[in-house]
């Protein structure tokens, strides 16, 4: 038995009815394990200090928000990677990171200049 054109598209428009009148079960929508990457620059990692918001968290890099750039640092130098959303100083000396978590800076100016 042929359905009526316009039942054929109802159901084609909601792919989660069958034509018995149950429901099929939602399929979950599958998402990907690592956001896509955003454009950051390197830090100088000879003598930077950055101090902002993680934005990002993906399988290579921690993207921080350090006022008119973003800046990403390598994930394999943090102990503990930080959360987006998180604020962190973020300094390097002579090659080596360290990391701190902070207090939100965001309302407060700061000097941090990435050099």
């Amino acid at each position: 038995m042929s359905l009526h054109p316009e039942v054929e598209e109802i159901y084609r428009l909601n792919p989660g009815l069958t034509k018995d009148r149950s429901e099929r079960p939602l399929q979950k929508r599958q998402e990907p394990d690592n956001p896509p990457s955003i454009e950051g620059v390197n830090p100088n990692t000879e003598s930077g200090r950055y101090t902002g918001k993680v934005v990002q968290v993906d399988a290579q890099f921690v993207y921080q928000d350090h006022g008119k750039e973003i800046v990403r640092h390598e994930r394999e130098r943090f102990v503990s990677v930080p959360a987006p959303g998180d604020y962190v100083r973020i300094t390097y000396r002579d090659g080596q990171m360290t990391a701190e978590r902070v207090p939100d800076t965001s309302r407060t100016r700061t000097n941090d200049r990435g050099r």
